[in-house]
């Protein structure tokens, strides 16, 4: 699915001036490493399809195999900085791959771009302060991470009595149909709000603008269109949305990017929590079938939020080269183009994201199940399809940073 493309520079051995040079070389670097890696294990294995298997066809121990099937699947740099093995681990990994027949071609080159990941993160040329913040979080201690959720829950509350309004759960979808005979891909896009409410009286906030999608062979963004939604309101599913949210507590104005829609309450001194629901369809809104398809997608909670779920569901004749990773960016503006999401830089987060066979909700979002159940139903509709024909992923954020961006990101 090309979305969003990366092209950056090969590695080159020279002292790093900042963090973005060193961030760039070394994505760049472990790019390569796991492109090598995924090359020997295609040549032994008949398909990779998991760490455990992995790690059997090249005699590796549990860790070991996956460790190595992570480096070769992940889509982002603090998954394989996370996974990386020493040095003594890629030897064995090496001399598995040549016990299973792997063509010592491969193996020579895979060798290469070990050398050349294990050269830059070499405490003698970069520091362990500055490999834990490239990692973003994955290297991070578990009292650190402990820390690092109490000051995103306290950073939560501190914007909810400030702005006077809070949102129990946001929850992002998107679901990916089959491909077009040309390559081309739809996608049905859905944001679910539960428990929005205002605590009290006070102006109008922020709160879902419309999808876009960006493509290196486009020149600019391409905007959705409602899926059973009225563009008059805002795309809101009135029939999964609490009875009277447009008339009582919402409103659309254009904006320098597109229409955005905000939530307000009149005179009332505090809102009942409301349930909104706002529903899209990006026709042929990516590619699959290219060398260097990537899909970067995200949502971002505009207001206090105490739960983020982001979801994408993946049509199963969708070929996936990585699996879909989750990242914490920083989203500087209200909306961006495809080409700024690529430099969005990471916050630390400790979520990963995981797949799933259902799309039942976490526990303490199950008053939302039967409407998120629903959206699935009329997404595989609208795209040709049936509700089993996807393969979910999710990822679970407490107290997501309010403007920052929960994205996934893969390539096809």
């Amino acid at each position: 699915m090309r979305i969003v493309v990366v092209h950056t520079a090969a590695t080159v051995d020279k002292p790093r001036s900042s963090y973005a040079d060193a961030r760039s070389e070394l994505s760049a670097s472990v790019r390569r490493l796991s492109a090598e890696l995924r090359e020997c294990l295609e040549a032994v294995l008949p398909t990779l399809d998991g760490a455990r298997a992995c790690g059997r066809a090249l005699g590796l121990k549990r860790q070991l195999g996956w460790s190595a099937y992570t480096v070769a699947t992940s889509s982002d740099l603090p998954s394989v900085l996370a996974a990386l093995p020493r040095r003594a681990g890629w030897a064995m990994i090496m001399d598995g791959l040549r016990a299973a027949r792997c063509p010592e071609r491969k193996v020579k080159l895979l060798a290469g771009a070990v050398d050349e990941v294990m050269r830059s993160i070499d405490p003698g040329r970069m520091s362990k302060a500055m490999l834990r913040s490239l990692a973003a979080g994955r290297l991070d201690s578990s009292r650190q991470t402990a820390a690092l959720l109490r000051a995103r829950r306290a950073m939560r509350e501190a914007a909810s009595r400030i702005y006077g309004v809070r949102c129990a759960a946001q929850v992002g979808t998107f679901v990916l149909g089959p491909a077009h005979a040309d390559g081309w891909v739809n996608v049905v896009t859905w944001v679910l709000h539960e428990g929005l409410e205002r605590l009290r009286p006070g102006p109008p906030v922020a709160l879902k603008w419309l999808a876009q999608a960006w493509h290196p062979a486009w020149k600019d963004t391409r905007s959705s269109r409602p899926l059973g939604a009225s563009a008059r309101h805002g795309w809101l599913v009135a029939d999964l949305s609490t009875p009277g949210a447009w008339e009582r507590h919402l409103r659309i104005q254009p904006g320098a990017l597109g229409p955005v829609v905000y939530f307000e309450t009149g005179a009332e001194s505090r809102t009942k929590p409301v349930r909104t629901v706002f529903a899209e369809l990006l026709e042929r809104g990516g590619t699959v079938g290219s060398s260097d398809d990537m899909v970067d997608l995200h949502v971002t909670p505009l207001i206090p939020t105490r739960l983020c779920v982001f979801e994408v569901w993946i049509h199963r004749s969708l070929r996936v080269i990585t699996e879909p990773a989750a990242s914490l960016r920083e989203t500087p503006h209200l909306t961006i183009s495809g080409a700024e999401a690529v430099d969005m830089v990471p916050l630390p987060l400790e979520a990963q994201a995981a797949s799933i066979a259902e799309p039942t909700l976490p526990s303490e979002l199950s008053s939302a199940n039967a409407a998120h159940a629903e959206m699935l139903t009329r997404a595989a509709k609208a795209l040709g399809a049936a509700p089993s024909d996807f393969v979910g992923h999710r990822v679970v954020v407490p107290d997501p940073p309010t403007g920052a961006s929960v994205s996934l990101r893969w390539r096809m």
